[in-house]
C-alpha cells in the first residue's frame, strides 16, 4: 500500500517572489553601500595630508622655513600615494613661510568617481578645503 506523504520544499512561485524581493532590496542598498565606501576612503586623503602637515611643521621648527617639496621632507618623490593608494598627494604653492598640500584621487582608484569630494587641501594655517569635481567648495560635507 502506498502512503502519501506531503512533499517538502518551495514552489517555483515562492522562489521567484524571494528573488524579486532580494532584487528590490539590492537596488536600494547597493548605491548606499557604494557611497559609504567612498566616504570611508576619504579618510585616506585626510590622514595623508595631516601626516605631511606634521612633517612640514617639524621641518619649520628645525629650519625656520617650510619645505617646498615632498622630497625635502624625506619622501622619495614630489608626488606620493596616500597610505591606501586612493589619492595622490602633492605640495602646491609652497614658500618658506607657507604651503598648501593637495590630495586628488588616483586615476586607478574608485575614488576617481567621487564627484562630491574630488579634492582635498590643507594649508600651513590648518585651513581645510574640499572641492567637488565641478570645483564647488564642499568642505563641510567632505571634511566632517
Amino acid at each position: 500500500m502506498l502512503s502519501s506523504r506531503p512533499q517538502g520544499g518551495f514552489t517555483l512561485i515562492e522562489m521567484m517572489i524571494v528573488v524579486a524581493i532580494m532584487g528590490v532590496i539590492a537596488a536600494f542598498a547597493y548605491p548606499s553601500y557604494v557611497e559609504q565606501v567612498r566616504k570611508s576612503k576619504r579618510s585616506d586623503a585626510k590622514i595623508a595630508l595631516q601626516q605631511i602637515a606634521q612633517r612640514q611643521e617639524s621641518h619649520f621648527v628645525k629650519n625656520y622655513s617650510y619645505a617646498t617639496s615632498l622630497t625635502a621632507l624625506g619622501y622619495a618623490a614630489d608626488t606620493m600615494a596616500s597610505p591606501d593608494n586612493e589619492y595622490q598627494i602633492t605640495v602646491s604653492a609652497a614658500t618658506a613661510t607657507s604651503y598648501t598640500l593637495q590630495a586628488t584621487p588616483a586615476t586607478s582608484s574608485d575614488q576617481a568617481h567621487d564627484s562630491q569630494c574630488a579634492s582635498f587641501s590643507l594649508d600651513h594655517m590648518g585651513r581645510r578645503v574640499a572641492k567637488s569635481s565641478a570645483d564647488v567648495v564642499t568642505t563641510d560635507k567632505c571634511w566632517h
